[in-house]
Protein backbone atom coordinates (compact mmCIF):
# COMPACT_ATOMS: atom_id res chain seq x y z
CA UNK A 1 0.00 0.00 0.00
CA UNK A 2 1.40 3.53 -0.74
CA UNK A 3 -0.36 6.56 0.19
CA UNK A 4 -0.40 9.84 -2.12
CA UNK A 5 0.67 12.13 0.73
CA UNK A 6 2.24 12.50 4.43
CA UNK A 7 -0.66 12.37 6.74
CA UNK A 8 -3.07 10.27 4.52
CA UNK A 9 -5.42 8.38 6.84
CA UNK A 10 -6.95 4.98 5.87
CA UNK A 11 -8.93 4.04 8.73
CA UNK A 12 -10.67 2.31 10.61
CA UNK A 13 -11.23 -1.37 8.96
CA UNK A 14 -11.64 -4.33 10.78
CA UNK A 15 -12.44 -8.34 10.71
CA UNK A 16 -14.19 -10.99 12.70
CA UNK A 17 -11.76 -13.73 11.20
CA UNK A 18 -9.03 -12.68 9.08
CA UNK A 19 -5.43 -11.49 10.76
CA UNK A 20 -2.69 -9.21 9.34
CA UNK A 21 1.01 -8.80 9.25
CA UNK A 22 2.23 -5.19 8.18
CA UNK A 23 5.76 -4.08 7.55
CA UNK A 24 7.18 -0.97 6.38
CA UNK A 25 9.11 -1.22 2.77
CA UNK A 26 9.39 2.60 2.64
CA UNK A 27 9.71 5.65 5.02
CA UNK A 28 7.05 5.25 7.93
CA UNK A 29 3.91 5.16 9.23
CA UNK A 30 1.86 5.04 11.89
CA UNK A 31 -0.44 2.28 12.56
CA UNK A 32 -3.50 1.98 14.94
CA UNK A 33 -5.50 -1.37 16.18
CA UNK A 34 -8.13 -1.54 18.47
CA UNK A 35 -10.12 -4.88 19.76
CA UNK A 36 -13.72 -4.40 18.42
CA UNK A 37 -16.20 -5.40 21.18
CA UNK A 38 -19.00 -6.13 18.33
CA UNK A 39 -18.20 -5.31 14.49
CA UNK A 40 -21.37 -4.31 13.72
CA UNK A 41 -21.23 -1.59 17.28
CA UNK A 42 -17.93 -1.06 18.48
CA UNK A 43 -17.20 0.67 21.43
CA UNK A 44 -16.14 4.28 20.84
CA UNK A 45 -14.23 4.22 24.15
CA UNK A 46 -12.56 0.92 23.81
CA UNK A 47 -8.55 2.86 23.09
CA UNK A 48 -6.44 1.89 20.17
CA UNK A 49 -2.52 0.40 20.56
CA UNK A 50 -0.33 3.05 18.43
CA UNK A 51 2.47 1.82 16.47
CA UNK A 52 4.62 3.77 14.77
CA UNK A 53 6.39 0.98 11.81
CA UNK A 54 9.86 2.30 9.94
CA UNK A 55 11.75 0.90 7.51
CA UNK A 56 14.71 2.12 8.93
CA UNK A 57 13.98 -0.02 11.74
CA UNK A 58 12.56 -3.24 10.37
CA UNK A 59 9.70 -5.40 12.37
CA UNK A 60 6.84 -6.75 11.64
CA UNK A 61 3.26 -5.81 13.32
CA UNK A 62 0.92 -8.60 13.70
CA UNK A 63 -2.96 -7.93 13.73
CA UNK A 64 -4.84 -10.69 15.01
CA UNK A 65 -8.37 -11.32 14.39
CA UNK A 66 -10.83 -9.10 16.01
CA UNK A 67 -9.26 -5.89 15.59
CA UNK A 68 -10.04 -2.93 13.53
CA UNK A 69 -6.79 -1.28 11.84
CA UNK A 70 -6.07 2.16 10.55
CA UNK A 71 -2.91 3.46 8.71
CA UNK A 72 -1.57 7.09 8.26
CA UNK A 73 1.94 7.77 6.14
CA UNK A 74 4.26 9.88 7.85
CA UNK A 75 6.83 10.27 5.03
CA UNK A 76 6.53 11.03 1.36
CA UNK A 77 6.38 7.89 -0.62
CA UNK A 78 5.75 5.61 2.28
CA UNK A 79 4.83 1.73 1.32
CA UNK A 80 3.63 -0.58 3.82
CA UNK A 81 3.50 -4.40 2.73
CA UNK A 82 0.35 -6.30 4.10
CA UNK A 83 -0.01 -10.26 4.81
CA UNK A 84 -3.26 -11.80 5.27
CA UNK A 85 -3.95 -15.10 6.64
CA UNK A 86 -7.62 -14.91 4.25
CA UNK A 87 -8.06 -14.88 0.34
CA UNK A 88 -9.49 -11.98 -1.10
CA UNK A 89 -13.35 -13.71 -1.38
CA UNK A 90 -12.93 -14.88 2.29
CA UNK A 91 -12.30 -11.37 2.96
CA UNK A 92 -15.45 -9.82 1.58
CA UNK A 93 -17.94 -11.14 4.13
CA UNK A 94 -15.56 -10.58 6.96
CA UNK A 95 -14.97 -6.88 6.12
CA UNK A 96 -16.30 -3.81 9.09
CA UNK A 97 -15.29 -0.31 8.30
CA UNK A 98 -15.58 2.89 10.45
CA UNK A 99 -14.99 6.77 9.80
CA UNK A 100 -11.15 7.64 10.13
CA UNK A 101 -12.28 9.41 13.31
CA UNK A 102 -13.97 6.62 14.96
CA UNK A 103 -11.48 6.20 17.51
CA UNK A 104 -9.20 9.47 16.61
CA UNK A 105 -5.19 8.72 17.27
CA UNK A 106 -3.90 10.78 14.40
CA UNK A 107 -2.23 13.66 16.36
CA UNK A 108 1.07 14.22 15.38
CA UNK A 109 3.39 15.89 18.20
CA UNK A 110 6.33 17.65 16.47
CA UNK A 111 9.33 17.87 17.85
Amino acid sequence: MENHSIGFIRAWHGHLLEGKAMIALAGSFVIGVVKMSTADNPDKNSIPERYVVSADNPSVLIIPPGYANGTMSLTASAKLLIFSDSTVEESKSDDYRYPHDFWDIWKVDYR
